[in-house]
């Protein structure tokens, strides 16, 4: 069964991307919004540990999706950046969790590593005025939730944790070239490289979660 659904989330997901390429609007807001339930669904019937935290990362996730439909507004943009933003936050500590303890050198390390990133991914994307606190904060928050799933990956060494570290690495990547292209400037494929990292970081999470 759960590789019947690993299909179909590879089939939504092929899709999803053809749509973008060839400007299907209406089957791309479809797709968009079946991507997140279809890894509910396995989620909640593959996991080996259960934990209602991951699952709310997962709603949060699919709210954020749904909002950012209406993403060119700005009312829609910020309250899809928040729901995402919650969703990182449950994810953090989904991983802080599992992994028990804290491996201090490694978040000492990522700590200090964190602070140029920060500071690079934002002056890269260059947002407006207005957008500045809150893309700030959502860089933050993002890169806590990479730290926590490096601390995962320190405190377990295997491949299920390697997934999940990898997943949150294209979510990084996923959002920094999502604000790249709203603040700075539109990239041909733009919309089709932030949906494909978004699904492999969210697919590679899940899929870590499933087998840890």
């Amino acid at each position: 069964m759960e590789k019947i659904l690993w299909i179909i989330f590879g089939a939504v997901s092929v899709l999803h991307l053809v749509s973008i390429l060839l400007n299907r609007r209406h089957l791309r807001s479809i797709s968009k919004v079946c991507l997140i339930p279809v890894l509910v669904v396995i989620y909640s019937t593959a996991a080996g540990v259960f934990q209602a935290t991951a699952l709310l990362a997962l709603i949060f996730g699919w709210g954020g999706d749904t909002l950012l439909l209406n993403g060119k507004h700005l009312r829609f943009f910020l309250l899809g950046l928040s729901s995402f933003l919650a969703g990182h936050l449950c994810y953090a500590a989904t991983m802080l969790i599992r992994a028990g303890r804290i491996e201090g050198l490694v978040l000492v390390l990522s700590v200090i590593a964190a602070f140029p990133l920060v500071y690079l991914v934002y002056r890269i994307i260059k947002p407006s005025k207005v957008m500045k606190i809150p893309v700030l904060v959502y860089e933050a928050v993002i890169v806590l939730m990479s730290i926590s799933c490096l601390q995962l990956f320190a405190a377990r060494r295997d491949t299920a944790a390697a997934l999940i570290f990898g997943g949150s690495l294209f979510f990084l990547f996923s959002d920094a070239l999502l604000g790249y292209d709203r603040f700075r400037k539109k990239l041909k494929y733009g919309n089709f490289l932030v949906m494909l990292s978004y699904i492999i970081a969210q697919g590679g999470i899940v899929a870590g979660l499933c087998t840890l």
